[in-house]
């Protein structure tokens, strides 16, 4: 085994660090993290966000997209934004409890019984006792 001085070990870490910052050490990282998370490639994953025009398959915006996955199979499912991916992902990819949150969201629109509280009013119990039910 050869033993590397002090000084070619903080050049080693250097140009190593310089790399990763390069686009080709990026590019590279993120072709390793493609295949050994989802096991897809490179180009897999580029024609997926061409697919979807280069939106968030959840609101549809213009944003960096991170990869979808189902955290049971490790099945590709889209590309979709930070925001979209975590609201899947802290809710455990659960669509019952995603839609019982836009039930509780809907109750408290411009129409539901949240409109005085955004309006600077507090809301009253029996209104908060029909958001629960």
């Amino acid at each position: 085994m050869r033993v590397l001085s002090a000084e070619s070990k903080r050049r080693k870490r250097e140009y190593n660090a310089a790399y990763k910052k390069s686009a080709a050490g990026r590019l590279s990282a993120l072709r390793y993290r493609l295949k050994w998370n989802y096991n897809m490639t490179l180009e897999e994953w580029q024609e997926a966000i061409a697919i979807q025009d280069g939106r968030c398959a959840i609101c549809k915006k213009r944003r960096k997209l991170y990869v979808d996955h189902d955290h049971c199979t490790g099945e590709f499912r889209a590309g979709l934004c930070r925001r979209c991916n975590l609201l899947i992902g802290h809710a455990n990819d659960d669509p019952v409890l995603l839609r019982k949150a836009a039930q509780y969201l809907e109750g408290f629109g411009p129409t539901g019984s949240n409109f005085e509280r955004r309006a600077g009013r507090r809301m009253r119990m029996p209104e908060i006792e029909k958001v629960y039910r």
